[in-house]
């Protein structure tokens, strides 16, 4: 396997992260995949988009070195569920694509748990959790359990930081599925539904100490609920309409900041003390995002892209490269000048991206553009 290593410019402001910023890029891992680093561990795990006859080819792991480069030569293998993949609906729910489209680790470290994901027909059991040695490498078979939202399965979940229960949206699911886990993280018990609103959640954010969920989708709204100290949804949630804004169908936050993008801007949100939204969203001038992604120590990552004008007079212009800027947003919420900008990928857009504290690498999978 290939990887391919991008030197960091060393011209621009000091990092945030341990060592020069470096972009790592993996091998695509399909438009709706994930990556996520065990830093402990030392490991990469990809969830890839699985087609039929690839039961075997659901997640890739592979050993990150001290430099935060991967191995490239002895990547295993593992399925991304234990069932069987057939495109066949009349025998299957599963339909052309079943893919990971989150991962988290237990709070031991010692349970990797995929979020699943079908197209166009069910998962019954979106939620998979494999066992990892002390090494992080997953072992025995997975284990899969269904998680309540039957439509798309799971493109985004949390763990609670104090409470052993997993907080779970996904695509078709117009609310939040949690499960409740045992002292080892296993599920255990059946998971609990939470219905509200009429879109799709696709975006959830915590407040710092898990007392309120954020939601975005689908819609011009922004939903915000109170969880009790028992990890509970408080019903009715909150409904924030967002004017003039088509749906939020990513999140960031830092601090007391929510930031997404809608129409090729960038918003920046503020929060009260409630962490609900103050006022309206404000765009941030001069960035052409394609999406955002939560940093480490208070910043923003961000996808951009460049445009040139259409061929055609009154086509929209045309997206011809992407690259990645890492903000610091001040004590107001605005961006200023990126403290970390990537080379520019030409021709090619981000698909899922992830960032490793320790080594200050950025792990990305591309794909051709739109």
């Amino acid at each position: 396997m290939r990887f391919i290593v991008h030197a960091c410019a060393l011209f621009f402001f000091p990092c945030l992260l341990l060592g020069a910023e470096q972009v790592v890029e993996v091998p695509p891992v399909s438009y709706n995949g994930a990556l996520f680093v065990n830093a402990k561990a030392r490991k990469l795990y990809a969830g890839w988009g699985q087609q039929e006859g690839e039961y075997e080819k659901g997640l890739f792991v592979y050993d990150i070195q001290a430099d935060g480069t991967l191995t490239g030569s002895d990547e295993r293998i593992y399925p991304n569920s234990p069932d069987p993949f057939i495109t066949d609906s009349e025998h299957s729910p599963t339909y052309f694509l079943r893919a990971v489209g989150c991962m988290l680790l237990s709070r031991d470290e010692h349970k990797l748990y995929l979020g699943v994901q079908g197209n166009r027909h069910s998962e019954s059991k979106t939620l998979v959790v494999y066992d990892l040695d002390d090494k992080g490498e997953p072992k025995g078979k997975p284990r899969g359990y269904p998680i309540g939202n039957f439509h798309l399965g799971i493109s985004h979940m949390l763990l609670d930081p104090k409470l052993d229960l997993l907080y779970t949206i996904g695509w078709g699911g117009s609310g939040l599925f949690t499960m409740p886990l045992d002292k080892a993280g296993e599920p255990r018990g059946e998971p609990q539904t939470y219905g509200f609103g009429y879109n799709a959640k696709s975006a959830m954010i915590p407040s710092e100490k898990y007392t309120v969920l954020i939601f975005g989708g689908q819609t011009s709204v922004l939903e915000v609920g109170d969880l009790t100290p028992d990890g509970m949804l408080q019903l009715p949630v909150t409904s924030v309409p967002i004017p003039d804004i088509k749906d939020v169908v990513q999140l960031a936050r830092v601090g007391r900041f929510l930031y997404f993008v809608d129409r090729k801007k960038l918003y920046c949100w503020p929060l009260d003390k409630e962490w609900r939204p103050v006022d309206n969203p404000k765009a941030m001038p001069g960035i052409l995002p394609i999406s955002v992604w939560e940093g480490v120590h208070s910043s923003l990552y961000v996808v951009e892209g460049e445009y040139v004008p259409a061929g055609k007079k009154g086509d929209p212009p045309k997206l011809v490269s992407t690259k990645i800027a890492r903000y610091k947003p001040d004590d107001k919420g605005n961006l200023g000048k990126a403290a970390y900008v990537t080379e520019t990928f030409e021709k090619k857009t981000v698909y899922t991206m992830t960032v490793d504290e320790s080594s200050g690498t950025i792990y990305v999978s591309l794909g051709a553009l739109p």
